[in-house]
């Protein structure tokens, strides 16, 4: 075996950690379009404008995945709406064509009746719905407007829609916050009520916004008033047949633990696996970063401007990897797993 670069790893799944990735992104995340049709207090987006205003086109996506040939999963999603794209489902068939399994994140107040068409004809294979509480007031609080009923109803018709298809698998995405856990045992319900499989907390990120700020964050606050909700959360789960678990399926005490480890990052392997495309076709590391750190400084290249061979294993890269490995992380990575889980 050749001589390893400082810092090299090997993880559980076999993917060789060093500075140059040997192989080319098999994930990619995707923001078909920058634009929302919400003002959510805790967004980035409404605090400041990562970037312009814009949608890829079809062509755009194309020559995005052109050159990945082993492309496993897409992701259509960031900081923006992807059902405001006009070639989202041309874009999730083209990405089912090169054999990749395609998921949606969505707010779902755009699932009107013709969109919910277009999704079950494009073969979409998970749809993600945003839904922040089990209640109007609670919803409210978290994306600024009285989407709730609409976000439900949405969701009802398109479970009814796909009938007995295994496809698309839909979910239901709470943000976990000290005022939205409450709410947690009653949103599993809810989801069995209306024929939703999963239910998932994710992360809170902290952006100094709205309910994005420490305040609102359980991340290493876990206390038993937590472990009791999330207790009974899981005995309705269990009761309903409802799947519930955190973001990276792991379990919601597990995510919600902060790690004693004197690297916590190491547990990372999005550098070396997967990429993030903005809509004006910056490559950033990961969804989370984008959250808190602007966008010149995260960018990693430019597709258009440099191919993914140059994008991929170019400096900027190579920096943001040995900053996992040796503890010294880069812009991207310096609040992850110590302010909010991996």
């Amino acid at each position: 075996m050749g001589r390893r670069e400082p810092g090299h790893h090997r993880i559980r799944t076999g993917l060789e950690r060093g500075p140059i990735a040997p192989t080319l992104p098999a994930e990619l995340q995707v923001e078909v379009t920058s634009r929302c049709n919400l003002r959510c207090p805790g967004c980035i987006r409404t605090s400041r404008q990562p970037e312009p205003d814009a949608d890829l086109t079809l062509e755009d996506f194309r020559t995005i995945v052109a050159d990945l040939p082993t492309l496993e999963r897409v992701t259509f999603h960031l900081n923006g709406e992807s059902l405001l794209a006009a070639d989202l489902f041309d874009m999730v068939r083209e990405a089912r064509v090169r054999g990749a399994t395609t998921v949606l994140n969505t707010n779902g107040t755009l699932l009107d009746a013709r969109r919910r068409r277009a999704l079950l004809d494009s073969g979409l294979h998970e749809l993600r719905v945003s839904l922040d509480g089990a209640t109007q007031e609670t919803v409210r609080a978290a994306t600024g407007a009285d989407v709730f009923q609409v976000v439900v109803e949405n969701t009802v018709a398109l479970a009814a829609e796909r009938g007995d298809s295994a496809s698309p698998r839909i979910s239901l995405w709470m943000m976990a916050t000290r005022r939205t856990i409450a709410e947690l045992p009653d949103l599993v319900r809810l989801a069995a009520d209306i024929g939703i499989e999963e239910v998932y907390l994710q992360r809170l990120v902290l952006t100094g916004h709205g309910v994005a700020t420490e305040e609102h964050s359980l991340h290493g606050k876990v206390d038993d008033a937590v472990r009791a909700i999330v207790a009974k959360a899981e005995a309705v789960a269990a009761e309903t047949g409802v799947a519930l678990r955190a973001s990276g399926r792991v379990p919601i005490l597990e995510s919600l633990t902060a790690s004693r480890a004197d690297n916590p990052r190491l547990g990372c392997w999005r550098p070396w696996r997967s990429a993030v495309v903005t809509a004006g076709r910056r490559v950033v590391p990961c969804c989370i970063s984008s959250f808190t750190t602007p966008y010149e400084v995260l960018e990693m290249g430019r597709l258009g401007e440099q191919t993914w061979e140059e994008v991929w294993n170019g400096e900027r890269y190579q920096v943001v990897r040995r900053g996992i490995l040796d503890g010294t992380p880069a812009p991207s990575c310096r609040e992850c797993a110590e302010r909010w889980s991996l």
